[in-house]
């Protein structure tokens, strides 16, 4: 029987991925994939950083990445870098791309991975994360100036790890991202914000929007639909209203 990734695994290798596209280090897909001759998960990164650069200057990024904020390391000899024009892996390529995927989805596709098989994968979804990139690069030009940004951390004394935090301080402002082909529900939103801090606000930004949501329960839940740059304005006043919703 093959055990699950652990829960912490699963967000680092996300938050791991979204630094380096972030760092300029492209990324097609990613995937945590399982094999039974050593009862190990390691983490897939699908890159043309291979093909044109080397493995080893691919690694030699990763690990700069790793350097400026150890916490996304998910531990020595856990990362493989291949190239995504390795065929065995088209399985695993079209599951990250369907538009379908969610966050990531587990898959029983039989592959072998530098003459490692692979038994089951957890496969990232490549649209949550190139959401997850785009979005910090619209806060990046939204946020205010003396404000600080910070990527996926355990801000919270319950552990639950967010997308992301801004700070311009005078106190912080919560942020989490979904890139799902469906409109945010409701008891999604409430699921979220029943791990903040009643005082904090949190700011929810949806590409495909929300369904049944109201804000007038929670003054300090601030929806914001976003998809591309010609929508920064509604993410700018969806930020300025996160700001002034903190508790006095």
């Amino acid at each position: 029987m093959v055990a699950n990734p652990l829960v912490e695994d699963l967000e680092r290798g996300a938050d791991l991925v979204v630094a380096l596209k972030n760092s300029g280090f492209r990324v097609e897909f990613a995937t945590w994939s399982y094999s039974g001759d050593d009862d190990e998960w390691r983490l897939i990164i699908a890159t043309p950083e291979t093909d044109e650069h080397g493995r080893l200057a691919a690694y030699e990024r990763i690990r700069a990445v790793l350097e400026n904020d150890p916490q996304l390391d998910p531990g020595l000899g856990r990362i493989v870098l291949v190239s995504p024009e390795d065929p065995d892996l088209k399985g695993l390529r079209s599951i990250a791309q369907r538009p379908d995927v969610e966050d990531t989805t587990r898959s029983s596709d039989r592959a072998v991975v530098r003459g490692r098989p692979i038994d089951a994968s957890y496969v990232y979804s490549a649209l949550g994360l190139q959401y997850e990139h785009d979005v910090w690069a619209a806060l990046q030009r939204l946020a205010p100036q003396d404000a600080v940004l910070r990527r996926g951390e355990r801000v919270f004394e319950n552990g639950h790890e967010v997308d992301f935090v801004v700070d311009d301080g005078r106190g912080p402002v919560v942020i989490e991202v979904k890139a799902w082909p469906r409109p945010v529900d409701r008891s999604t939103v409430t699921r979220m914000r029943a791990v903040v801090p009643e005082a904090w606000p949190l700011l929810y930004v949806s590409r495909s929007g929300f369904t049944g949501v109201s804000t007038e329960t929670s003054p300090r839940t601030i929806l914001a639909t976003w998809s591309e740059e010609s929508d920064d304005e509604a993410l700018r006043k969806a930020l300025t209203d996160a700001f002034s919703a903190r508790a006095a």
